[in-house]
């Protein structure tokens, strides 16, 4: 009895065969298999050296590998009248596994582990309540540490994106995003000017030189702007300038000789504020307020007027000499690929300096959109308008017969400039979150009070890093 019971047990291990009832399963062999279809007799598949059986019925769960059938035309010629051919099984080819490099394994996909933080809720508004501000949040990333959604429960514009901020060239673009934020920035402006226009008209420096004995002819116009920002709230960013100006004039006289003045020092400090008025799924409007306060040098100390010189004209001052308000309002957007925004921005003086005049008043109009192409970079475009307005009053120092830059009236004017831009966002390294962008343009339309110097082309190049 046992002998026979060990004969069937190693009959089933060789022929890979296993009971379902057992819950076992095993590889299935080439081999042969019948079909029954007589009256009262269940169809059931058989195997060489294996009895048919009622566990091989077609409502049997099949727990075997797919077979393909095999039907050799000899079969079917060979099989009886009103009986079914032989047919052959064999197992349908399996997946080959695949092995990567054994010198150049693949990385491993680790990842931070994901920890759920209590934290503190940022400020907002401008007087900050004590309580309420506790909330859990899933930290994987420092970069998770800053908040997404306002207190409001609003989606803030994301500034960790090479399109997180307007392109280089404007300024008071957006408010930070948490208190006690910051950003630091550089960045280098350059404008140039050759040639004269008189309203569109384009003047020659001998048309110039029929009304004044020097003739400006062109200027470059070199700004290192310093500028950083605190993040007192969600709500309220405070902004600080610091520009030093360099500024070269090219002149020509009647005789035909030429006459350059040059002339470097520390412009005007201005000091903004920038507070949210509304704000929805990443967009938002803020108000921008700004004052400029006269530190810089009405008088270059290297260069003093001198009667007779064209030293010192309004185009090279670096000072106004008093205090400015700077009002205006900026509008902001983002999607998962685009942003956009406008703003404007005044600029207006408070009264007259020591040498009884005021700069001309300014209104600076920006629309630009942007596309992110990747995680590292986007491009923009923008549109600028100026509308400038003569000085006021006159400084009696300067001798307005003698050089048209000398002429209060002549300073007005209204130019649309055209822009493009680059931006290379640097989210990893030593110091995360920096960004390189760069932007020029030129004129597509200018008309001016004159003779007046024309524009020809801008450029900003500059450096920014929120921390």
């Amino acid at each position: 009895m046992l002998r026979r019971f060990i004969l069937m047990a190693s009959a089933l291990c060789l022929w890979g065969w296993s009971d379902p009832a057992f819950g076992q399963t095993g590889p299935r062999r080439l081999g042969t298999a019948a079909s029954v279809g007589q009256a009262g007799s269940p169809k059931s598949r058989t195997r060489p050296g294996i009895a048919q059986s009622s566990w091989f019925a077609d409502d049997e769960p099949d727990l075997m590998p797919p077979l393909k059938r095999v039907s050799p035309p000899q079969a079917a010629a060979a099989a009886p009248a009103g009986g079914t051919a032989e047919t052959e099984y064999e197992p349908l080819a399996s997946p080959v596994a695949t092995w990567g490099s054994f010198n150049q394994p693949p990385p491993p996909d680790i990842q931070p582990p994901t920890v759920e933080y209590t934290q503190v809720h940022p400020a907002h508004g401008i007087i900050q309540e004590e309580d309420g501000h506790e909330y859990q949040k899933f930290i994987t990333t420092p970069q998770d540490i800053f908040p997404t959604t306002s207190r409001d429960g609003y989606e803030f514009i994301n500034l960790y994106r090479p399109d997180g901020l307007a392109p280089i060239g404007v300024i008071g673009d957006h408010t930070l995003n948490a208190g006690g934020q910051m950003l630091v920035s550089y960045r280098y402006e350059r404008l140039g000017y050759d040639g004269n226009l008189d309203g569109t008209n384009a003047l020659s420096t001998s048309d110039v030189l029929k009304q004044f004995p020097i003739a400006a002819t062109g200027m470059l116009s070199e700004t290192h702007r310093f500028l950083a920002e605190y993040a007192t709230s969600e709500d309220l960013t405070f902004m600080v300038q610091l520009p030093l100006v360099h500024d070269m004039l090219h002149h020509t006289t009647a005789s035909g000789g030429q006459i350059t003045t040059d002339t470097t020092d520390l412009g005007d400090v201005q000091l903004t504020a920038l507070y949210v008025l509304k704000r929805w799924n990443r967009q938002q409007i803020h108000l921008n307020f700004g004052v400029s306060i006269p530190v810089g040098s009405l008088d270059a100390l290297d260069t003093p007027i001198v009667p007779g010189s064209p030293d010192g004209s309004y185009p090279t001052r670096m000072s106004s000499g008093d205090w400015g308000l700077l009002p205006g309002i900026t509008y902001r957007g983002q999607s998962d690929w685009y942003s956009w925004g406008a703003q404007a921005i005044g600029t207006t003086w408070l009264g007259r300096n020591r040498y009884d005049y005021a700069p001309g008043d300014q209104v600076n109009l920006n629309l630009w959109g942007a596309r992110r192409w990747c995680d590292y970079f986007s491009s923009s475009v923008r549109l600028q308008g100026l509308i400038m307005s003569n000085v006021q009053g006159a400084d009696p120092r300067l001798d307005q017969t003698l050089v048209q830059t000398n002429r209060p009236d002549l300073q007005a004017g209204q130019r649309l400039n055209v822009l493009f831009g680059a931006n290379f966002y640097l989210p990893d390294g030593r110091f995360p979150g920096q960004r390189i962008s760069i932007e020029g343009g030129i004129p597509a339309y200018q008309s001016l009070s004159g003779p007046q110097l024309r524009q020809n082309y801008l450029l900003t190049v500059g450096w920014q890093m929120i921390f």
